[in-house]
């Protein structure tokens, strides 16, 4: 299994009153349907979803942070630094770097901030970002 988190949770008894579809448990994730659409598709062999946005990219890369899913972190990382998923452009950095932040996202947060020394801080260049 991709994830220690998911093998763990699958493996503990479910509640006897919990949803149960085609006699399988349902358990409920808090994460959106695209961005577990991106995950699973990463995992198996199917066209991989592609995440829209660099923010949508650092949620990606934080649920498998989340749910211990080291090797799809770094195929992650790795589609970015190919250009096959989204990087984060001009000022977009600023808020890439507090969502990295947010999130524990080492590698992120080191490449934003370095990003984030081609521009002043100012309120003209951040404008709406802020």
């Amino acid at each position: 299994m991709a994830s220690p988190f998911f093998k763990d949770l699958l493996s503990l008894p479910q509640p006897p009153d919990g949803e149960i579809v085609d006699g399988l448990s349902v358990v409920q994730l808090p994460e959106s349907l695209e961005l577990l659409t991106c995950l699973i598709s990463i995992l198996y062999p199917i066209h991989t979803a592609k995440p829209k946005s660099y923010h949508k990219v650092l949620e990606l890369l934080g649920a498998c942070q989340k749910y211990d899913m080291a090797s799809v972190q770094s195929s992650i990382r790795a589609k970015v630094k190919l250009g096959e998923f989204p990087a984060p452009m001009g000022i977009e950095a600023f808020s890439a770097y507090a969502i990295a932040s947010g999130k524990g996202l080492i590698p992120e947060m080191e490449n934003a901030a370095r990003q984030t020394l081609d521009y002043p801080v100012t309120f003209e260049i951040l404008g709406e970002g802020l």
